[in-house]
């Protein structure tokens, strides 16, 4: 019982900080992708944001319609790079779509070329589950570029739209990027309804754009920053104490199913084989993990309970045959076999290679009860192998 006390304050001590999590530092690639718009028309200047979707030989823009409403009417639209917070750039209006408050702006590439922009920064508002960290960034009240410390949270969410609880939207925020916990843009922000902000999903903005003949370069990453929903790992295990295997026997090793939505909470199933020498476990097991990424870099700290059988042998004695050399020992084994209930902590590893391949690795301790007469199960495994991600 204590190795399932222990597996359970493991789980819940990582998981702790999902209650009060903050924003992480927003990256200057995800800032470079907001820009200030102005708008002038008569006596009045409207301050909205948008988002940077495209730049070859001019910068592609994607806003809210209603940010430009003014300009329709004869006013003068002008740009703000977050890197170049101090000049201020013509922009034209090239489309408008009032249905879906979406309008798009262009400016010559001109002294920008020379910036870089990190186009593989769009997330998928799809993904996104209920109560999930989105970041509103635009310029709510002439402020520009500063996220909130603490963020919002998804009520609802489809590829076409996203809702969520909102103390940060006010005047200046339409038109900017609604990023994800990696700091992707998953919508672009158009409205607020109370303490409710609403955003075009950013697969319903590329899908209108290219519909408009644009090239979309604002495109989801190769892998993805938050790591795969789903995975299937073979990992080999070996203990660190004790014989490795007997001969003529499988070796030890685990295959597990993970599954996981976007926040660090998973659970998994896993068939387990541990075979050190005169001792053979198999079972299933059913367990949890609270998932920690550093870019491809991922670890899971896991705890898990299930049902195996416990097969061993021991020596039960000796009889003496005439060798060539003389009297030769022959050892008499005795098999015993029970079905048990155990428990396993441990930590999953895992480093992504390439799309959807990762190579995977684990450290763990299984407490299965053996016949007195058996062997005890080694402490600690440690093992290596491949991961298939979804």
């Amino acid at each position: 019982m204590r190795a399932v006390a222990g597996a359970m304050v493991l789980v819940s001590a990582a998981a702790a900080p999902l209650a009060g999590q903050r924003v992480s530092r927003m990256p200057v690639e995800a800032a470079n992708l907001v820009v200030q718009v102005l708008v002038t028309g008569g006596d009045d200047e409207e301050v909205g944001a948008g988002i940077v979707v495209a730049a070859s030989n001019r910068i592609v823009i994607a806003t809210a319609a209603h940010v430009v409403r003014t300009a329709q009417q004869g006013g003068t639209v002008r740009v703000v790079f977050q890197f170049a917070r101090n000049d201020t750039v013509e922009a034209k209006i090239d489309q408008v779509d009032r249905e879906l408050d979406l309008a798009v702006l262009s400016v010559a590439r001109d002294a920008r070329s020379t910036v870089q922009y990190a186009f593989d920064r769009r997330g998928d508002p799809g993904a996104l589950a209920i109560g999930a960290l989105v970041v509103p960034v635009g310029c709510p009240d002439g402020r520009c570029w500063e996220p909130p410390v603490s963020g919002d949270r998804v009520i609802s969410a489809s590829s076409r739209r996203v809702r969520f609880e909102s103390f940060f939207v006010s005047p200046g925020s339409s038109g900017g990027a609604l990023f994800n916990q990696q700091w992707e843009v998953v919508g672009l922000v158009t409205e607020k309804n109370s303490q409710d902000g609403i955003a075009v999903g950013m697969s319903e903005v590329a899908d209108r754009l290219r519909k408009w003949g644009y090239t979309v370069q604002l495109a989801p990453t190769s892998i993805p920053r938050a790591g795969y929903r789903t995975r299937l790992s073979l990992v080999g295990l070996a203990p660190t104490s004790g014989g490795l295997t007997q001969s003529g026997r499988w070796p030890s090793g685990r295959l597990a199913l993970l599954l996981r939505g976007q926040e660090r909470i998973g659970w998994h199933l896993t068939a387990i084989r541990l075979a050190p020498q005169d001792l053979k476990v198999t079972g299933g097991m059913v367990g949890t993990s609270v998932a920690l990424r550093a870019g491809r870099l991922g670890i899971a700290p896991f705890g898990e309970v299930g049902v195996a059988r416990v097969n061993g042998r021991f020596n039960a004695g000796s009889y003496f045959i005439q060798g060539a050399g003389g009297p030769v020992a022959v050892p008499v084994w005795q098999t015993v076999t029970n079905d048990v209930i155990g428990v396993g902590v441990g930590a999953d590893l895992e480093f992504l290679v390439a799309p959807h391949l990762a190579v995977s690795g684990v450290v763990g301790h299984w407490s299965f009860r053996t016949d007195a007469q058996l062997r005890s199960i080694p402490d600690v495994f440690v093992g290596a192998g491949l991961k298939l991600a979804f």
